[in-house]
């Protein structure tokens, strides 16, 4: 079962202390021991965002960024998930590379190509735990390179989930 918080206050650790600890243990009684947690970690808005609760991390990306990933990590330990999806992380490092800014369509959404297919690429690895690079599907308005940025960018994500990792410079096409 995956959880996330609304995206504005997805870094903000104290939307999360009151309820969410209620919320998990609602499910936890009504689901079988076997069953896994995750934490769906939220990406920071596009640079442009106007969205009102992109006020909370004075309209800075990276701000928004940095206090997803802390605000996330301990929503999990004061619940006990072990499992955190860093679609975030991913969305950051596709940022970094010649895709730049521009996986969202209104700001904080993501769009329909980049956006949703470096998700798809980080819930993909994170749930079957097979290395997404190479994977053969794509959505067929995508390039080649854009493919093979954002599945490296997704699977650097897993390894360094609470990182960015650059892609400036990294090319290897």
């Amino acid at each position: 079962i995956s959880l996330q918080q609304a995206s504005a206050l997805s870094g903000i650790y104290d939307s999360y202390k009151k309820d969410f600890p209620v919320l998990v243990n609602y499910i936890k009684q009504r689901v079988s021991p076997k069953t896994i947690l995750m934490l769906h970690q939220t990406w920071a808005y596009a640079n442009n965002a106007s969205h009102i609760g992109f006020k909370h991390y004075h309209s800075n990306q990276l701000n928004m960024y940095t206090a997803i990933v802390n605000s996330i990590q301990k929503a999990a330990n004061l619940v006990g998930i072990k499992k955190i999806i860093p679609t975030g992380t991913a969305i950051q490092n596709v940022r970094t590379s010649f895709i730049g800014d521009n996986l969202n369509r209104d700001g904080y959404h993501l769009n329909y190509g980049t956006g949703r297919y470096t998700a798809a690429c980080i819930w993909f690895e994170s749930l079957t735990g097979e290395n997404i690079i190479g994977n053969p599907y794509y959505p067929k308005n995508l390039t080649s390179k854009e493919v093979q940025t954002i599945q490296k960018a997704a699977h650097a994500a897993i390894l360094a989930p609470d990182r960015i990792t650059n892609y400036t410079i990294y090319v290897n096409y």
